[in-house]
């Protein structure tokens, strides 16, 4: 299943996959399924990737008990782990190091980060094997100055919805490429094929983008090759619940169609007999609408 998503990948001309990482098994217990997320599978996707031709980049995410000291372990795994091989995503023109993504990093007080991403700070990773080029979230418009003071090496958007967010609000965006440029930060917009998460939070039915037969897709690639980004991030493959997935699919009588209200799932031994592959026989199901699973 890895090899056949990163070769649906590569066909669709995507470069880079951004991996969801919840930390070391020593203080997350996996993705919010708990299911694992390093180690075995992480090699499994690093090797898929490097037979295709693409590169991996971590998405650290906000696992329970997430701070400076965790963080600094994390990024020391990584290196350790992962450091040499070759499908890491390393940026040539900033000392070829290697790319993470920090989301939600907004939550964490910039002076707590600069302890970990500060030159002096005092669990500084800078100028070790562990000085990743780390990207944090830029969601409000003060966030900016928060992340240069947490000494971030540039940020991101990641929300596919235009206007969601001050940061991921399109006319926002060339503010934030000379706030980058000032700094001497790396910018990534984000952009996605449309939004819908109302199976998940009804309430939020007013941020739902349509798709518009791929409309609103091309005006937010538009929005973003304004800015001229040397990397531009994708929302997102597979998030079938936020309605942003771009991996192929297959229409069936009685399937889920986020901005409806979820039918009844079926039994959970259903996904046992199911084909979609996309499930592990414990009705976390894809093909029935009871959770899209990860896929990996």
């Amino acid at each position: 299943m890895i090899r056949e998503h990163v070769q649906m990948m590569q066909r669709a001309g995507i470069g880079i996959l951004v991996y969801s990482w919840w930390g070391r098994a020593a203080h997350s217990p996996g993705d919010a399924n708990g299911r694992p997320t390093d180690d075995r599978v992480v090699s499994l996707v690093l090797d898929a990737c490097q037979a295709a031709g693409l590169r991996v980049a971590f998405h650290l995410e906000p696992y329970e008990g997430r701070n400076e000291q965790s963080v600094r372990s994390d990024l020391d795994h990584l290196a350790e782990a992962y450091g040499g091989h070759p499908a890491l995503l390393r940026h040539r023109e900033r000392g070829n190091r290697p790319i993470v993504f920090m989301y939600d990093s907004y939550q964490t007080p910039p002076e707590a980060w600069h302890r970990v991403l500060g030159a002096g700070g005092d669990l500084s990773v800078r100028g070790g094997l562990a000085d990743f080029l780390v990207l944090g979230l830029w969601v409000e418009r003060l966030h900016g100055e928060m992340l240069v003071r947490g000494g971030f090496d540039g940020f991101y958007t990641y929300f596919a919805t235009e206007g969601m967010t001050w940061g991921s609000t399109h006319a926002n965006w060339q503010f934030m490429a000379d706030f980058a440029h000032k700094h001497t930060l790396l910018f990534v917009p984000s952009v996605g094929p449309g939004y819908v998460d109302t199976a998940v939070r009804p309430w939020n039915s007013r941020n739902r983008r349509e798709r518009r037969d791929g409309e609103y897709f091309s005006q937010s690639l538009d929005a973003a090759a304004r800015v001229m980004p040397s990397l531009l991030s994708l929302t997102s493959f597979n998030e079938w619940h936020e309605g942003t997935q771009i991996e192929p699919a297959v229409p069936r009588d009685g399937y889920l169609d986020y901005g409806t209200q979820a039918p009844t799932p079926p039994p959970a031994t259903r996904s046992a007999e199911c084909t979609c592959r996309l499930c592990q026989g414990d009705g976390l199901c894809v093909q029935w609408g009871v959770y899209v699973a990860p896929c990996i």
